[in-house]
Formats: C-alpha cells, structure tokens, sequence
C-alpha cells in the first residue's frame, strides 16, 4: 500500500534544518521517497494525506517510562496496574506522538511486553533490573509490595537474551524519594486509612531525620492519626533506612551486571545517586544513560554542573519532560530543564511517569524553542534519532525519516508541534483514541 504525505515541514529526525513542502512516500512499512515538492505523480488510488502548515517528523521514542506492561510497578514491585489503566498510558503516549517506549520498571518479563503490544499499535519493550539482590530487595525486604511473582524470577542474561535492550531502571530507593512517594504514603494507608501527599510525607521524614519526636507527633495528629503513634512512625523511618540501604546494594549490583555485557544501562540520576552514577560512567562511558537528569534538582547552575560532568565521563544526559506545564507536582517550572537545554547538555528526553500526567515530550520541545533554549529541529532530535542510537536494540530502523526508514511517522496539525494529527506506526495509520487530558 502506498501513501502520500503531501505539503509539510520536515523534521527528519536529524537535527537538520526544516524543510517546508515537501512529501513523503509510504509503502508498506517503509518510507520509500522524500520529494522536495507537494505534489510528485501518484497512483490515483494511493492515500493522500494533505499536511500543509503542519510537520511530518518521526515517532517519537520514549526510552524511559512505566506503566506500560501487566507486570509489577516501578522497581520496587508494587502489584500491576489494572488493564483499564495499562491502556490509559498507552493511549496517553500514542496520542502525544509516541510510537516506542521503553517501560522501565524493572520486573516486566519480555512476554508481558509482547501482550502489551498485541492490543495496541505502540511498540512496547522492557528493560530488565532481574538481579538476585533487586528481586531479595522486592520481595524479601522491609517493605514487599506483592507484585513480584515466580513468573518475574529472570535473570539479567536471560532477560537480555530474550530481546531486552537495556539494563534497568537501577537506582531508586538510594535517595529519599520512594520513601516520601511511596514508602511512608503507602503505609499510612494500610496502617490507618489515612491519605498523605508526597510532601507530608518528606515533613515527617525530615522531622524524623532530625530526632524531632514533638514535631513528628503535631505533623501526625494534623494528618488525624494520633500523636501516640510517634515511635511506631519513627520505627517506620527506620525501616525506610534500611530499605534504601538495600536498594544501594542493588544499584551496585545492577552496574556490576552490566559490565558483562554490551547493552546500555539505565541509571537514576538524582543529587543522591550523583556520584554512584558518576562512577558507572567513568568505567561504562557511553553505556550509562543518566535518567531524569533534571528531577529532584531545583537549581539550574548545580544542575548543569552535574550534566557537565556526567557528559564529560561519557554518559548520556537525560531529561524527564515532567509536569511543569500542567500538574506541577514533580516540575514546579521549567528552569532545570530549559538552562540544561540552552547550554547543550541533553542528550535525551523521555516522559518517566511523573505520577500517570508527564507533559507531552512535543511540548517540552515547543515550549523549550518558544523560550529560545533550543531548536525544533533538536529537540526532535533529542526524542527520536538520538534515543535509536542510545539504545540500539530498542527502534532500529527508526527515529528518522529518510528512505528505507521503517514508516513510524507523526503528523501534526498547521502551527504546533505538540498537536498531533495523525500517527503512522509500520507504514499503517492508526486511529488516535479520544483525549480527556
């Protein structure tokens, strides 16, 4: 089947400059041809697809993201999301541009990837965290969240083995983020029915970090549980000690295992793993993906300071598109992110999950060539050529649009990069399911 895209501007993925009326020729799964002109002679019953005023560009490629599989959540194994939910993030990515993801939770076995990917058109594969200290950690460790089954006993070489492309996400627990985000919240709810925010959550921990028993009871009792539940909190933070001490453990595990092999490794990269994840750099070099590179950091001059380094020991520097322009909870603004993109030190931008409501990665690049801290034309780089070279087995043959490029295409309504009109995944356009968001 043969398809025409006629009259856009190109970004081909490259970081070239755009070019405007051109079309571009679909058959079968490839792009055939890109003709520097609007209308080429066509087979009258070829599909035509008019895009003047838009951009045609590649699918984008989001390498590091969760909640994409019926497999445990996040690396610390929190039971499924529910199919419901499973497809609401899936849709939430196809309809913002995304025709490959990278779900990075850790646990997810290759045939849980394949499922995903069945029923629906985005191409999902998984990471793989299978070390014997990750999957003690999970199930044996102060907090077990039951999602780890036998069926997720792999093992790295296995994983890698069965068409992994890369090892991770390693990393989270080291700092105190899980322990606000989850941890402390979560225990809150079973042990008193009690709902309390990420940011509650970090005051009593950092009560509890000071030995501060008077502020921890008035914090509890202003959250409804009864200030006589102080020493138990405080043996909870304990336990969060000790469970982040194993997720260390873990980490060093997981770079250990990648030095066996050839794929690249995943790494959060906060202010508390910085210098773990500097290390694995200086030994792994360009193997090491430094996730989220801009998550947990409120200061921009610290914030390149850190990318610098990492970059000059050879590691990739990622960036989460977060949520600063919408729900603010993770991202409060976009300072981090512009100041690293208006110095030249991203490599890469990703969604992580950013609770379920990440901003468009479009978007980050529009808005980021709206401020002037980057081109159009590399901030698509950065989410389509640039993630196919990071991870070579994860979209071969994609994230350009050039001749004899596997078709994933994006195109986009006339004037906005981030308002995506159609999505062409191997050559087939896919219907775009309604968004609510």
């Amino acid at each position: 089947m043969r398809t025409l895209i006629i009259g856009a501007t190109l970004v081909d993925g490259t970081g070239a400059p755009p070019r405007e009326d051109v079309t571009v020729v679909v058959e079968d799964h490839l792009v055939t041809d890109v003709v520097p002109r609007r209308a080429p002679y066509y087979d009258r019953g070829a599909p035509v697809i008019d895009a003047r005023g838009g951009f045609v560009l590649p699918g984008v490629i989001n390498h590091h993201v969760h909640g994409l599989t019926r497999g445990p959540l996040m690396i610390v194994g929190e039971p499924p999301l529910d199919d419901a939910r499973v497809r609401a993030n899936l849709d939430r990515l196809l309809t913002q541009g995304v025709t490959t993801a990278l779900n990075v939770d850790g646990f997810a076995t290759v045939e849980e990837a394949v499922a995903s990917s069945r029923f629906h058109p985005l191409t999902v594969k998984v990471a793989t965290l299978h070390t014997p200290t990750h999957l003690q950690w999970a199930t044996e460790g102060p907090f077990s969240f039951g999602g780890v089954k036998g069926r997720h006993r792999w093992t790295v070489e296995k994983m890698l083995g069965r068409g992994a492309p890369a090892i991770g996400e390693a990393g989270p627990g080291v700092d105190a983020h899980w322990s606000d985000y989850t941890l402390i919240p979560e225990t809150f709810r079973s042990r008193y029915g009690v709902r309390v925010t990420m940011e509650e959550a970090r005051e009593l921990r950092l009560a509890a970090e000071g030995g501060d028993r008077a502020r921890v009871g008035d914090l509890l009792s202003g959250y409804g549980v009864d200030p006589g539940e102080t020493e138990a909190f405080f043996g909870l933070h304990e336990a969060t000690l000790e469970w982040r001490k194993l997720a260390r453990k873990s980490l060093e595990e997981a770079i250990a295992a990648a030095k066996d092999f050839d794929d690249p490794l995943v790494l959060h990269h906060t202010p508390g793993t910085f210098e773990v994840v500097a290390g694995a750099a200086e030994e792994l070099g360009g193997r090491v993906i430094a996730g989220h590179s801009n998550f947990q950091i409120h200061d921009p001059d610290d914030a390149a300071r850190r990318a610098k380094e990492l970059r000059n020991k050879g590691a990739w520097i990622d960036i989460m598109s977060g949520d600063a322009f919408s729900a603010r909870e993770f991202h409060p603004t976009p300072d981090v992110t512009f100041r690293l993109l208006s110095d030249g030190l991203v490599d890469l931008i990703s969604t992580d999950y950013a609770g379920g409501f990440w901003d468009p990665m479009l978007l980050v690049a529009e808005k980021a060539a709206e401020a002037g801290a980057i081109s159009i034309q590399e901030g698509v780089r950065l989410m389509t050529s640039a993630p196919a070279d990071a991870v070579p087995k994860l979209a071969p043959d994609r994230g350009r649009v050039a001749p004899g490029a596997v078709a994933d295409l994006v195109v986009t309504h006339p004037g906005r990069l981030s308002d995506v009109r159609a999505v062409f995944v191997s050559g087939r356009r896919v219907e775009l399911p309604h968004r609510d968001w």
